[in-house]
């Protein structure tokens, strides 16, 4: 038997058996066909089955697609939902996590909104969205305010030795007989024999000259 488009037979039936609803076939089927998981078939009799769209899922033999549970995501035609990554949120149905931004972070999977996002605390930064931890201010460098994307440097002439610094007063002027000629420094450095500098120099000068607001030596 020649069964049209949503039904089959076997061979040798007398007959056209319909396809039921998470099933289809092509003309001529000698048998029904299972819609696969991330796809769909409403009705009976069905020739093809539909995808489900992004934010849903189904499982195979599927007639409807269901919408993801908050905090998790999905993309056109899955099977199952994933859930949301630490550092990341997602409402109902949706197609995507988003991140948490730069300055904040979330610490568990399967946040459900945006309101699951902390601000860092001083002294510590996330430099992109997405972070599940904020990382302390390396040495050298400050966080003064909440949600800190960078830390920002220590002057040139000073330094700070210490990690999760939250304010400037952390960067302290070089001592006499030392140095920094660079931003954002963890120590600063020791005057070479026959050079010498005074608080907060960015170099050392040979003994006999001074120091120029040109942050240069001179006689």
């Amino acid at each position: 038997v020649g069964c049209t488009a949503g039904s089959s037979s076997s061979a040798g039936a007398a007959s056209c058996v319909v396809c039921k609803a998470g099933h289809y076939a092509a003309a001529s089927a000698s048998v029904c066909l299972d819609c696969g998981a991330g796809q769909f078939s409403a009705n009976d009799a069905a020739s093809v089955c539909g995808d489900c769209k992004a934010g849903s899922f189904a499982a195979s033999t599927a007639t409807v697609c269901s919408g993801c549970a908050a905090g998790h995501s999905s993309a056109d035609k899955s099977g199952s939902c994933e859930t949301c990554t630490a550092g990341h949120y997602a409402a109902a149905s949706a197609s995507v996590c988003m991140g948490c931004g730069a300055g904040q972070f979330s610490a568990n999977d399967a946040a459900t909104s945006a309101s699951s996002c902390s601000d860092c605390n001083a002294g510590t930064f996330s430099e992109t969205a997405g972070a599940s931890v904020c990382e302390a201010c390396t040495a050298g460098h400050y966080a003064a305010a909440a949600s800190a994307s960078v830390c920002d440097q220590c002057q040139i002439g000073t330094a700070n030795p210490d990690v999760g610094s939250i304010n400037a007063a952390a960067c302290t002027a070089c001592d006499f007989h030392t140095y920094s000629n660079t931003k954002g420094a963890a120590v600063c450095g020791k005057c070479e024999s026959g050079t010498d500098s005074k608080n907060g120099w960015m170099t050392c000068c040979g003994l006999g000259t001074k120091y120029t607001e040109k942050l240069q030596c001179s006689n």
